[in-house]
């Protein structure tokens, strides 16, 4: 959405799986993927749900969260035209959708948190 900052967000290709998916669209929209930067990447539990008025349908699609090399250097697409790095404590506060700050309380809870039962479980193979 335009004037909004926006995580990578994608639709899944007939026949793709989601985790094939969230590597695409990451890829494509950050030049990130695995031996480019990219070091992880872990399935969240709660899914993105939202509604698109201009077709009344309810969206729902599986959350993805990405561990990059602290020194990787996004390359965006034309889909975004910038983008930042911001501390933990302040990522909640940098989206606009609830979707979006839930998924964040998320990946402090159950991934960046060195107690969390469950880092390991959701971490996704990468091949």
């Amino acid at each position: 959405m335009i004037g909004t900052w926006m995580p990578v967000i994608g639709h899944i290709h007939e026949g793709e799986t989601a985790t094939a998916a969230a590597l695409r669209e990451l890829e494509e929209e950050t030049g990130f993927a695995p031996g480019q930067g990219l070091l992880g990447l872990w399935s969240l539990q709660s899914p993105n749900i939202y509604y698109l008025a201009d077709i009344d349908r309810m969206m729902l699609g599986p959350c993805f969260a990405a561990e990059v090399n602290v020194h990787a250097v996004p390359r965006l697409n034309r889909e975004h035209d910038d983008c930042r790095w911001i501390p933990r404590d302040h990522a909640d506060r940098a989206f606009l959708w609830p979707g979006q700050r839930d998924a964040v309380k998320q990946v402090v809870r159950d991934i960046l948190d060195p107690d969390s039962p469950v880092a390991d479980i959701l971490r996704v193979s990468l091949g």
